[in-house]
């Protein structure tokens, strides 16, 4: 393990934070790739995550609330599809839980917006089709069945 060694990793990490926040996970695997190059090992690694923890550049807890907030403004998406996002960026289920026990998403909202944002899509459909695919929509989303259903309601009405 040597210092020369992690400081490549640590502006390796550096430049890979730059764009956005990343989970501890999604480093991991970054700085895995990276080290093939620069001859690092697994004990370089951890040093640069554990570097990068203890000067706040990876925290999970804030990576999940960042994360969520910016897919909740430019993405909306439902709790269901956050979730397994969350987990694929390689969150622990135990922090995701506590996340969404403390902070409990408006569905019915998120779900209205984002039918809004693409009603220009469903507008001259037929009736039928058109419920159909602005539903289906939303359900991709990973949007619950009530949420779907009032959010269709409210955008139809109004539209």
């Amino acid at each position: 393990m040597s210092r020369e060694l992690i400081e490549k990793l640590l502006n390796k990490a550096y430049f890979y934070l730059y764009l956005r926040q990343r989970s501890e996970q999604e480093m991991r695997e970054y700085l895995k790739k990276k080290a093939q190059k620069l001859n690092a090992g697994p004990e370089d690694i951890e040093s640069a995550i554990r570097e990068l923890r203890e000067q706040k550049y990876l925290n999970d807890d804030n990576f999940i609330e960042a994360y969520v907030r910016y897919r909740s403004s430019f993405k909306p998406k439902g709790e269901y599809a956050l979730r397994l996002e969350l987990r694929q960026k390689g969150i622990p289920e135990n922090k995701i839980n506590s996340f969404f026990e403390r902070e409990k998403l408006d569905e019915n909202s998120l779900a209205e917006e984002a039918l809004r944002k693409s009603w220009s899509r469903y507008k001259n459909l037929e009736p039928l089709k058109r419920k159909k695919r602005a539903m289906d929509f939303l359900s991709r989303r990973g949007f619950s069945f009530e949420a779907v259903k009032s959010a269709w309601e409210k955008v139809e009405k109004n539209n």
